[in-house]
């Protein structure tokens, strides 16, 4: 009996049950209200680097409008799975927060959530060729996430139970009036918190914005392409605050590039600009994001006079050859492409603002002082430019391109009301 009773406790012994990641279901975060009807936030954007999320911070922009909703039915499975919640969400429906000090409970960050999904509701976009175009065209109207689908279904809500704490969760949920109850999975111990026993829209999911996918760099950043319809350039940005900055500064680039080749242009003509593909990196300075934009831009030239007034365009007007510049050193050709030569040879702002005002007898098109402008460090030298060129514009009505060169509205209001004297 003895010998029994040694062999048997020396024995092998019971595995211990593996627990699961406590990891969140990728881009899935918890609601801060449970409803029947999401629709309306479908398609939002959510802010870049923004990770604390609820569908409430999220977006409606101008670019939402192109993309819809679809319910598909869930099929009645279930799901035993760990979500991302954000402190502001789990506060507004009873979820409890990890507190500072002893005797904390819940878990900040993600909850635990038992579920049979009834349906979805998922995002699509109706024409997918004007949405690039609209997050191309209109950086500030789109961001690289949107909220892309909802869950619908019938379950619970458990809070993580923190070791050695001694207070109890207390969500409730107003209609079910559940609360209390523990339970053990993915290997802590959970206390449920609130139960929605009726078919709700519980938790959204981030999908990324499919635009994102041209941001990759093609091979006209090695290689500039040729074209019978005009001539490429290529525009880049320095590190900027904003993506939008970004991209202007590229657009300001490849102008200025194009702007060399200008002396070469039939008096008569006039040269259109237009963006043709970009590529946005992004870096991190001390935490800070800027970004970098690459454009190509194709320039075109048409013949005959510029557009009638109220034809929005972005044109370069090339100045009749017999103008003379005045200023610029000796040698040069006297057109705008000696010009713009000249300004990139100063090496400070107030030298190339010389340069500006000793410019005399001499047309310029908006989109070439927007060039002049763009070489100018300083603000207040760009106004003062902007007074003694004011004369020498052709086509007033183009005046946004020179508006363009100036950030804030307080300054995009001056340069109007220069022009308008």
């Amino acid at each position: 009996m003895l010998y029994l009773a040694v062999l048997f406790s020396c024995g092998p012994k019971a595995p211990k049950p593996q627990s699961m990641s406590i990891a969140p279901s990728s881009n899935v975060y918890l609601r801060n209200a449970f409803d029947m009807d999401p629709s309306s936030y479908i398609g939002r954007f959510v802010a870049d680097g923004e990770n604390n999320l609820d569908e409430a911070s999220a977006m409606s922009m101008s670019c939402s409008q192109y993309i819809s909703h679809r319910f598909v039915e869930g099929g009645g499975v279930k799901y035993n799975e760990i979500l991302n919640v954000s402190s502001s969400v789990a506060a507004q429906i009873g979820v409890p927060i990890v507190a500072a000090g002893k005797g904390s409970y819940g878990s900040t960050g993600v909850v635990r959530v038992q579920y049979e999904l009834t349906g979805k509701m998922l995002s699509e976009i109706n024409d997918p060729d004007a949405f690039a175009k609209c997050c191309k065209e209109k950086p500030d109207q789109c961001t690289h996430r949107y909220i892309g689908e909802f869950l619908q279904g019938k379950g619970a809500v458990y809070t993580q139970v923190q070791k050695g704490s001694q207070v109890k969760a207390e969500g409730i949920d107003p209609t079910s009036g559940v609360k209390g109850g523990t339970s053990f999975s993915h290997g802590v111990e959970w206390e449920r918190g609130i139960e929605f026993p009726n078919p709700v829209y519980f938790a959204f999911k981030v999908n990324k914005t499919p635009y994102a996918e041209y941001e990759q760099c093609g091979d006209w950043m090695n290689t500039v392409p040729e074209s019978n319809e005009g001539s490429y350039f290529v525009g880049v940005s320095e590190l900027e605050a904003t993506e939008e900055k970004a991209r202007k500064s590229a657009k300001k680039s490849a102008r200025r590039e194009a702007g060399m080749a200008m002396s070469s242009i039939p008096e008569g003509s006039s040269v259109q600009m237009n963006p043709k593909d970009w590529c946005i990196d992004t870096s991190y300075n001390n935490g800070v994001k800027q970004y970098k934009a690459r454009v190509l831009m194709l320039m075109t030239v048409v013949e005959g006079p510029a557009p009638a007034p109220g034809q929005p365009t972005d044109m370069l007007r090339p100045p009749a050859q017999s103008s003379p510049v005045q200023g610029p050193p000796a040698g040069g050709d006297g057109s705008f492409g000696s010009l713009l030569r000249s300004l990139e040879r100063a090496s400070f702002s107030d030298d190339k603002l010389k340069v500006v005002l000793s410019v005399s007898e001499q047309s310029f098109s908006c989109a070439q002082v927007a060039q002049i402008l763009a070489t100018l460090s300083f603000e207040d030298d760009r106004f003062t430019a902007l007074n003694y060129l004011k004369s020498t514009i052709t086509d007033p009505q183009n005046s946004a391109v020179i508006e363009e060169q100036f950030d804030f509205i307080g300054s995009k209001e001056k340069v109007r009301s220069i022009l308008a004297k």
